[in-house]
């Protein structure tokens, strides 16, 4: 039996519909997705509101085939990344389509951004640092230090530390 690991990270992508309005589609990696079961899909469409036959009528917009209307997805933990479709007038099960596709070219590159850390660390710029996530597998690996700012101040002896990409993945 194979199964994918679950990412957290899910794709919410915004297009134009007909009726010249914007719509919006969440799709994540399936976490319950196993490749011998037949059927059972990579991806789900997620927290997508259902379309009502008013609408439809007026719009010819449909809710995506695979779209899971009644199911809520908790996304707090997940990283979202949001993608706006290029192309106008375009269906709920189009749009999906895009963002799978988009979702399956998108560089999971660990983390880029900030990190506060306690100011005693000594860093600089230029080093390199390994990060360990133990909610997020997905993150740890090897950095490195595009900017150090250190603060002293009433919360303490502070280091905020720039990272732009990861060099080294490590599977622990």
């Amino acid at each position: 039996m194979v199964k994918t690991a679950p990412a957290f990270l899910a794709i919410t992508d915004k297009a134009l519909g007909a009726d010249e309005k914007f719509f919006e589609v969440t799709a994540r990696l399936n976490p319950d997705y196993d490749s011998e079961v037949r059927g059972n899909k990579e991806f789900q469409t997620i927290n997508a509101t259902q379309i009502s036959e008013k609408t439809h009528k007026v719009t010819g917009n449909t809710t995506a085939d695979s779209a899971q209307t009644k199911t809520k997805v908790d996304l707090s933990t997940y990283t979202i990344v949001p993608y706006m479709s290029p192309n106008m007038r375009i269906d709920s099960n189009k749009l999906v389509e895009e963002s799978i596709e988009y979702f399956r070219s998108y560089n999971l590159n660990g983390v880029t951004g900030k990190l506060t850390l306690f100011g005693d660390m000594a860093l600089n710029s230029a080093v390199q640092i390994e990060l360990i996530d133990e909610r997020n597998p997905s993150k740890n690996g090897v950095y490195l230090v595009e900017e150090v700012t250190t603060k002293f101040g009433t919360q303490g002896y502070r280091q905020t530390v720039t990272l732009p990409y990861r060099f080294k993945s490590q599977n622990l």
